[in-house]
């Protein structure tokens, strides 16, 4: 906590990776990361909450084993990088809206490892020197019979070729879901999420301890890389839909089922003959 409301965060990871490659070839992928936010509240409207929030990565690693198994390499490479976000959450008559918008400056040259060369030498990116944004927005709508219509859109444009870390990638539970987890990425793109949820069904006996609810959903995403070479359009889009299901004993466990079936496979054509689906699970358990 600091002065006037505000408040200051401090996030730290560390990962050790062992790519499977020939047994005489030593390699250890590491990454560690630390971030730093610095959050200001504002008072933008009087059912709401908004928040500037100011901040700094920097990330080091030797591999991006994590994102692209292929990308096999053994030289250290900084991310150093501005944030500045806005964010909040409004509640009015017809639902409950949430946003988050990012910015992100890195003006290069920052390390010994931070310079062009070494962005280079990965094979991905080039420029040590980049800009991107993203914006998150999630809106809640309640509609007749208490049924809600939830949609959910996140977007991410950026001035160059970016690092596999600062990259959007599309596919799974938590974008389109009927993928595998971040089945394509790119350094431009979006995912949009829709359902239409069921009102809240409780056990005739226990009324008290579970909810039921039940959803259908649609989910696009839609993701390019961005190429000197401006011939060179690689680019995937993801659809599917599914119906999923919700499932919570009061605020101990809390059960999510969704099964999405692929309308296009990645870098195919819509309703291909032999369909793909995947049923997505997400269990927590508290005490």
């Amino acid at each position: 906590p600091t002065y006037f409301n505000t408040y200051f965060k401090i996030i730290g990871s560390y990962v050790r990776t062992k790519p499977d490659t020939d047994p005489d070839y030593e390699l250890r992928g590491k990454a560690w990361t630390a971030l730093a936010r610095y959050h200001v509240p504002i008072y933008l409207f009087e059912d709401g909450t908004s928040e500037l929030i100011f901040g700094y990565d920097f990330k080091q690693t030797n591999n991006f084993l994590n994102f692209i198994a292929t990308s096999v390499f053994n030289e250290l490479i900084d991310i150093s990088q501005f944030v500045f976000q806005f964010t909040g959450n409004n509640n009015d008559r017809f639902g409950l809206t949430s946003y988050l918008l990012s910015l992100y400056y890195s003006p290069g040259d920052m390390t010994d490892h931070n310079e062009n060369k070494n962005f280079q030498a990965e094979g991905y990116a080039q420029k040590s020197k980049y800009f991107y944004a993203t914006l998150h927005f999630d809106r809640t709508f309640r509609i007749p019979k208490e049924f809600l219509y939830v949609m959910e859109f996140f977007g991410q444009l950026s001035s160059v070729k970016l690092l596999p870390t600062e990259e959007i990638s599309i596919g799974g539970f938590y974008t389109v879901r009927g993928y595998q987890e971040n089945a394509v990425f790119g350094d431009d793109g979006f995912y949009f999420r829709n359902e239409i949820r069921s009102p809240n069904m409780k056990h005739a006996k226990y009324k008290n301890l579970h909810d039921w609810q039940f959803l259908a959903f649609v989910d696009t995403g839609y993701v390019r890389d961005l190429n000197d070479n401006v011939s060179n359009k690689n680019s995937s889009f993801l659809a599917s839909l599914g119906p999923g299901l919700r499932y919570t004993v009061e605020n101990y466990f809390i059960l999510k089922l969704d099964y999405g079936v692929q309308l296009k496979k990645a870098n195919r054509d819509f309703f291909a003959k032999s369909w793909h689906s995947k049923l997505h699970v997400f269990v927590s358990l508290q005490y």
